[in-house]
């Protein structure tokens, strides 16, 4: 459950970053936002899968324990 919830926030963080990397006009945003959204898009992706891996990980882990 997690997992699930910590890729749903990873998501919307990315959906997010890319509205200020594609605002134009009067809304643009400065180069440099523009550059910390970039980084904080690839943090997440990586932070994203490392999440993804140790919950695969603890669902094998306890995949033969009955509750």
């Amino acid at each position: 459950m997690i997992p699930e919830i910590g890729l749903m926030i990873g998501f919307f963080i990315i959906t997010v970053m890319l509205s200020y990397i594609s605002r134009s006009g009067e809304k643009k945003e400065h180069p440099v936002v523009n550059i910390f959204a970039l980084l904080t898009i690839i943090f997440t992706v990586i932070i994203m899968i490392d999440l993804f891996a140790r919950g695969v990980e603890i669902d094998k882990l306890f995949s033969g324990v009955k509750f």
